[in-house]
């Protein structure tokens, strides 16, 4: 009993101290290296999470960015498509066949470009072919479409020149019905064919000529 106790006295109760006390004093501390080892592992760590966010995002973004561009191309399609529809259907429903008028009383022309809303120019010329009123051409095409609202052109008749000097057959020599058929073909309104009885002449044939100076 007195040598434990004499554990516990002068120089061995210090060095039982001093060992008590050795294990705390010699717990590892952590170096300023390894310290910083770490502190730049957590901040690479974190470094690269906040890259592979960034890369996310810019993922994302160029995707939303593609499928808006497609959204505003369809729209943009969708507009194109409808305003060619709207006016090809404008344009059809607003065109007219044209008939042919040539040889047709010019009448006939004015009904049919009020009834669609056409504008006739005429333009008149005297012909030895073609009635009076009678249309020798138009520019337009026959059974082609033109737009309600257009100009047609027409030439249209105006007679034959009663003026112009036509030389004359002798008409001693011909029949009732030739001399007919030269007046309608040459226009010459001006000669009047009169029909008279005759003891000595045959029917039809020439009995004589008369000019009348009408000034």
């Amino acid at each position: 009993m007195s040598d434990f106790l004499s554990n516990f006295s002068g120089e061995k109760y210090e060095e039982l101290v001093n060992e008590l006390e050795e294990p705390t004093s010699k717990t590892p501390k952590k170096t300023l290296e390894e310290t910083a080892f770490v502190d730049v592992q957590i901040i690479g760590k974190t470094e690269q999470k906040g890259r592979r966010r960034n890369r996310e995002e810019t993922e994302i973004d160029t995707n939303y960015q593609k499928k808006r561009n497609i959204k505003y191309g369809i729209i943009a399609a969708s507009i194109v498509i409808s305003c060619i529809t709207a006016f090809a259907i404008f344009y059809l429903s607003n065109q007219v066949t044209v008939p042919n008028f040539v040889d047709k009383p010019f009448s006939e022309v004015k009904i049919w470009a009020i009834k669609n809303r056409i504008e006739v120019e005429v333009e008149q010329m005297y012909s030895v072919e073609k009635d009076e009123t009678q249309v020798i051409s138009q520019d337009a095409t026959p059974d082609k479409g033109i737009q309600k609202g257009s100009i047609m052109k027409l030439q249209v008749s105006k007679g034959a020149n009663q003026e112009e000097v036509v030389k004359l057959p002798d008409f001693a020599t011909m029949k009732a019905t030739a001399v007919e058929e030269w007046v309608k073909k040459n226009r010459t309104d001006n000669l009047k064919i009169v029909k008279e009885f005759s003891e000595t002449v045959e029917n039809g044939n020439f009995l004589r000529e008369k000019f009348s100076n009408h000034n």
